[in-house]
């Protein structure tokens, strides 16, 4: 068998881990990252702006230590139940790639400016050196988008927000408390992000306002100790008939606190945030310093009206109003968007390209478990079918997948990300792979489902 030519656009999370899957399975990827290093989102820059970075001086992870990790390979010294901080993920991932000599694939500083179709089937690349502007084009037979979701921040188009004359940012930028000390700032939005940023921000600001269109569940991220991860990633609840009723269950006592201080109830889609410091968090709305409001109507200056027509002034605006989907290199009828949600892609099994299945695009789907588990569990799967181990899917799966998907879908209002249940998710690739586990009281973790499929290689 000859050897398949593989590129792997972005050496993030993501691409770090499709690099090391495909190492593992025999292949030599050449893998591109446009900054000097690797780890995406979570190189902090120190206030520098790497465009590559979303990293606050505080950021730890959403999910705990036991789930956040390649199999195999765990956070050195790191407790299990511990979130690690952005300085440990990334020590870890520079350990990955300096233990598995990855380094060797990786050209960076090197940006890809265009990936298009040859005449046979395959992808020609061109990329740029970012030093010295050299470009290059090279023959591939797949290709792996792993440029992440956090590149294109989207700014919603607010009346008058030109006329604002205090600072305004998107929570990308976001990096330290100090430049907001004794002043008001309003938050755009009321996603994970938004909770941190306004816990933070609590302790130094005069007053800070947090703005949630609709009603959505809160949970601290940990109970009695267990971190919420690792209860929600186990089959007994992924698989439970009374799974919502659970979760709302475990959120009550905080979104009770919520809607007591304006948070609307109304729900357009089960939408669940995490709370790292819920009790932070809830006296700072019982003493003001943090209050809640849901839509601006108007801006003037440095005044803001609300929809129930009170007006207040502020100094800041950070808008942690999440990201649109951008890939410049790849022409539009090579993205396969949803025509009525474009910050969504309709992709086979939530990674394959539906027509061009030598092209992937890794963890462009929202879930509640880990994302370095999503991009094994997709790298070990799409690998599979380059090693030949199982069959690409046929034109009858890819129609009758997205068209269940779509039903799916429609149940719920997604407006970016597609959502998967990483449980089920894992079980559903995991058993096209051979895969099949009866485990439901333990968190679901990659170790086993990756042994079953290396197993074969």
């Amino acid at each position: 068998m000859t050897m398949p030519r593989i590129a792997i656009v972005g050496m993030g999370v993501s691409g770090l881990v499709a690099l090391k899957t495909l190492k593992d399975f025999g292949f030599e990827p050449d893998a591109y990252e446009r900054s000097n290093s690797i780890g995406g989102i979570w190189v902090y820059d120190h206030g520098t702006i790497n465009e590559s970075s979303c990293c606050y001086e505080s950021l730890t992870t959403n999910s705990s230590a036991l789930l956040t990790h390649l199999s195999g390979c765990p956070i050195p010294d790191v407790s299990p139940t511990v979130f690690p901080t952005h300085y440990q993920m990334t020590d870890y991932f520079n350990g990955i790639a300096d233990n598995y000599l990855l380094r060797d694939n990786i050209l960076f500083n090197t940006t890809v400016t265009n990936v298009r179709k040859s005449n046979d089937n395959q992808w020609k690349l061109t990329s740029s050196c970012n030093e010295t502007q050299h470009i290059t084009t090279k023959i591939y037979d797949y290709v792996w988008i792993c440029t992440g979701v956090y590149n294109n921040p989207y700014i919603p188009d607010i009346p008058g927000i030109d006329s604002f004359v205090g600072s305004k940012i998107h929570s990308k930028y976001y990096r330290i408390p100090k430049p907001y000390e004794n002043k008001n700032v309003i938050i755009v939005g009321s996603g994970n992000s938004a909770f941190d940023i306004a816990t933070e921000l609590s302790e130094v600001c005069n007053k800070v306002t947090m703005l949630s269109r609709q009603g959505k569940l809160a949970l601290p991220v940990e109970m009695d100790g267990v971190p919420i991860d690792q209860i929600f990633n186990c089959r007994s609840y992924a698989y439970s008939k009374n799974r919502q009723g659970m979760a709302m269950k475990l959120c009550s006592k905080i979104t009770k606190t919520l809607h007591e201080h304006g948070l609307p109830r109304e729900m357009e889609s089960l939408t669940i945030n995490v709370i790292k410091k819920p009790e932070k968090f809830t006296e700072k709305l019982e003493n003001n310093t943090i209050n809640l409001k849901r839509i601006i109507t108007n801006i003037n200056g440095n005044t803001i009206t609300f929809d129930d027509l009170s007006e207040e002034t502020y100094d800041d605006i950070i808008f942690c109003t999440g990201f649109k989907q951008q890939f410049p290199f790849l022409s539009e009828d090579l993205v396969p968007t949803d025509p009525n949600h474009p910050n969504i892609l309709l992709l086979m099994d939530h990674v394959l390209h539906p027509k061009y299945h030598n092209l992937s695009f890794l963890c462009h789907i929202d879930t509640y478990g880990p994302n370095i588990g999503i991009a094994e569990i997709q790298s070990l799967y799409v690998g599979s079918m380059i090693a030949g181990l199982i069959d690409f899917p046929s034109k009858e799966d890819v129609s009758k997948f997205l068209s269940l998907w779509n039903k799916i879908r429609s149940k719920f209002n997604a407006r970016s990300k597609s959502f998967v249940d990483y449980v089920r998710y894992a079980d559903e690739l995991g058993a096209k792979l051979g895969y099949v586990s009866d485990e439901q009281e333990n968190p679901v973790l990659l170790e086993d489902f990756s042994r079953s499929v290396r197993s074969k290689l």
